[in-house]
């Protein structure tokens, strides 16, 4: 098998590299924050005049929440997340569909 025999080893000596800063750079996530968000592949979406939006040859039906639907024709971005479920998003804002 290649990964027997110290391969994984010799590409980790090949391609490393020193870190160029000495402290910890990452960054803490939000109490808001979902992972899933933002390991997701995002798409445009313009908005149909039914309120309807498609997305990879699927339709989704906006519902009505308590606050009003976006314009047609405007901008929404489709979450896929890497589990299967989709979420929409308009200005920051989840959509029912």
């Amino acid at each position: 098998m290649i990964l027997q025999g110290g391969f994984i080893e010799k590409l980790n000596k090949k391609f490393a590299h020193p870190p160029m800063a000495s402290k910890e750079l990452h960054v803490r996530l939000r109490p808001h924050q979902d992972l899933r968000d933002i390991f997701c592949f995002e798409q445009a979406r313009s908005m149909a005049q039914d309120w309807a939006v498609r997305c990879k040859n699927r339709f989704y039906q906006l519902l009505r929440d308590k606050e009003p639907l976006p314009r047609t024709a405007s901008k929404v971005i489709v979450l896929s997340w890497l589990n299967g479920l989709v979420n929409i998003i308009h200005r920051g804002r989840r959509i029912l569909y």
